[in-house]
């Protein structure tokens, strides 16, 4: 059988084609009992299983097999689909597929309860919701979907063009979810609603003399670095790189020390680092190392070893290789360094990138419309990046299904119980909510009308002229509707809001305030359900708003250097976040501890050999010495004769004292003992 212009069969395609070939047996002389017997012998398992076994099978193909006209066996090794042992196998070790059953009957809709939770307002008045009759008629809940789920397309675990971690989102589970009927009521009295106080806690205890450099390190590992020390080595050599000299780790720290210092003093072009003319030159970045150098250094970088990465056109080539070593660290490392919080929440972030790459997308409504996209699990409140997940586009030339729910899944595997988690309309599904209850994980999210199960009193589907009439909504206004544990709420604001929960009240509400046009205030009732969505919602943009503030990163013609300095942001951000919550006292703004941190992965290293840079007041003398120069290093920091000045350290008004020695590095006159000890170690 030809199979050079066929194509693979899309969900839909099988399923129409099934039953063409179902309704036709009469047409085509089988008696029930043959058309049974046929169907045992060529299809041993039930029908749902097999159609991801047939998902790449063309339309020839499939009248083949059912008619028998030829063997699914010779088929099958053609097309490479796995044998029904091994997908049974498979099964078995999948998630276990729990069973539903559609109930038959209508619910009817009745009015909402009078017993509706209240919530203070500001000014602690209790507020009354708003009471609305639904029509007599009873409203279906649920459009009833004629035939089977549709099976995603699985291939063999080698023919991954870019595999990824295991998931533990199970589509089968998913699609069933998806299907079901539910009963949707103005009931939820019977829901115990869950309350969330548990806030991030650091693990390490950390105290005030704890300097930048100490947190950067535990989020950014001492191994993952000597990683990189070692595979830029390597890259290098074999790449016969000209004039290159193996790279040390204290170099590597030296030049990470650099990109951040670059990101809070930023120049349009790299040169300006290292010019002649003293009006640009920047001495902390120049005599560090040389331009050349530094150009040599990012030219070699390398995370992943080149010798071990799998080519393009191999089967087990993962589009993330250049960075997955340190993908796998930093994710195991922001889980382990805190105890996460009950407010989390889950949002892309967008990395700007306009060079070409598969892996580039276009989302022209948002803020950075072209670059790479990165699913991200952050704290609520302070920002705190916990997990991320990097998209890779498309899979086997085709559209993902179920991406929301998938992602979401793979970020919540580790979550502890009772937690929130809040997503936006793109994530939202009520298969989804309902997945997450079962692992005791509350959610709440915006959600579009179009998604499956939604009762027609909020989306508006089969009513008629009077029903929408009295659905319809006044600015404030709001209704819901029930199917344990799961809660849909539709709020007028300036347009219709549609908020799906599992974890609040929907009949609660608070009083918010809107500023109107010419600037006054207006009171409005707003759901709980909205009102916590839109507290708990903004951990992701928190995060992205520390790397919009000094944006980490150089132009390479390496589109995945892009990605790794993502990494490395991440890492100096989640630090900061860390270094805010452990200081009560003696805190640095976000600048300044770039600025530390920056001076302290330097730590006085020059490839150049030059003296060290100095200190001046406004005056010109040598006064402050940062601390992280001063007690970093301290074998480099050797004395040396000068004139006869007073001691930084014991010399006083009243009892002066003056020595001969200053210390090489800080310009400071320090006695020889015990003072020049003193300096450096306190």
């Amino acid at each position: 059988m030809s199979r050079k212009n066929s194509k693979p069969l899309k969900d839909s395609e099988i399923e129409s084609q099934l039953a063409a070939l179902f309704s036709s047996e009469e047409e085509e002389g089988f008696d029930d009992d043959v058309f049974d017997s046929c169907a045992t012998d060529f299809y041993s398992v039930d029908y749902d299983r097999r159609l991801d076994e047939i998902q790449n099978l063309t339309t020839e193909d499939l009248h083949s097999i059912l008619l028998g006209e030829s063997d699914f066996s010779s088929i099958q090794d053609e097309t490479h689909i796995t044998s029904p042992v091994s997908h049974e196998q498979q099964v078995q070790e999948s998630i276990t597929i729990q069973e539903f059953t559609v109930p038959e009957t209508m619910v009817n809709i009745g009015s909402i309860p009078q017993d509706v939770t209240m919530v203070e307002s500001q000014a602690g008045t209790p507020l009354r919701a708003l009471e609305r009759q639904a029509g007599p008629s009873s409203l279906p809940l649920d459009e009833r979907q004629a035939g089977t789920a549709s099976i995603p397309n699985n291939s063999l675990p080698g023919e991954q063009n870019h595999p990824e971690p295991k998931s533990v989102f199970c589509r089968d589970t998913f699609s069933q979810l998806q299907n079901k009927a539910r009963d949707w009521s103005f009931t939820a009295e019977n829901i115990n609603w869950p309350s969330f106080h548990r806030e991030m806690q650091v693990k390490k205890l950390y105290t005030n003399r704890s300097q930048p450099l100490d947190y950067f390190i535990d989020y950014f590992p001492e191994d993952l670095i000597d990683v990189i020390v070692e595979n830029t080595n390597i890259y290098a050599h074999h790449k016969n790189a000209k004039s290159w000299k193996n790279v040390t780790k204290e170099e590597i720290k030296a030049y990470f020390g650099m990109i951040i210092l670059m990101s809070i003093n930023p120049l349009s072009d790299i040169t300006t680092y290292w010019p002649t003319d003293e009006f640009y030159r920047n001495p902390v970045i120049s005599k560090t190392m040389p331009l050349k150098r530094f150009k040599k250094i990012t030219q070699n970088l390398h995370i992943s070893n080149i010798i071990t990465e799998a080519s393009q056109n191999t089967p087990n080539y993962d589009k993330l290789s250049k960075i997955r070593p340190a993908i796998e660290v930093l994710n195991k490392t922001f889980k382990e360094n805190v105890r996460v919080s009950e407010f989390n929440s889950i949002d892309e972030s967008m990395i700007r990138f306009k060079g070409r790459s598969h892996m580039k997308q276009y989302m022209p409504k948002k803020p950075i419309k072209r670059g790479y996209k990165c699913w991200v699990r952050a704290d609520s409140r302070t920002g705190y990046m916990y997990e991320f997940q990097f998209y890779t586009g498309r899979i086997d030339n085709g559209t993902e299904e179920n991406l929301g729910a998938r992602v979401v899944m793979d970020l919540c595997e580790s979550l502890p119980g009772n937690t929130l988690v809040a997503f936006d309309n793109f994530l939202t599904s009520l298969p989804l909510m309902e997945i997450l209850h079962e692992k005791d994980i509350y959610s709440v999210g915006t959600i579009r009308i179009n998604r499956k199960g939604l009762p027609d009193l909020i989306t508006g589907r089969n009513l008629n002229r009077e029903e929408k009439k009295e659905t319809s909504l006044k600015p404030g206004e709001f209704i819901y509707q029930c199917a344990a544990p799961i809660s849909v709420v539709k709020w007028r604001d300036t347009k219709d809001v549609f908020v799906a929960s599992s974890a609040f009240d929907p009949r609660a509400f608070e009083l918010i305030w809107r500023k109107q046009k010419d600037g006054s205030k207006k009171p409005m009732f707003c759901p709980l359900s909205i009102t916590k969505y839109t507290q708990f919602m903004g951990g992701v943009d928190h995060f992205d708003h520390y790397r919009a503030s000094y944006p980490l990163g150089r132009k390479s013609r390496k589109n995945w250097h892009r990605l790794f300095w993502f990494l490395l942001e991440a890492a100096v951000i989640n630090a900061y976040i860390v270094y805010m919550m452990s200081h009560s006292t003696r805190r640095n703004t976000h600048k300044d501890f770039r600025l530390r941190l920056g001076r302290g992965l330097i730590n006085n290293f020059s490839s150049r050999k030059c003296q060290a840079p100095v200190f001046k007041t406004k005056k010109g003398g040598v006064n402050s010495i940062p601390e992280e120069v001063r007690t970093s290093d301290v074998g480099s920091h050797m004395p040396e004769l000068a004139k006869f000045r007073r001691c930084r350290m014991c010399s006083t008004r009243a009892k002066e004292q003056r020595t001969t020695y200053i210390c090489k590095v800080c310009k400071v006159p320090l006695c020889a003992a015990p003072c020049f000890y003193n300096f450096h170690t306190q």
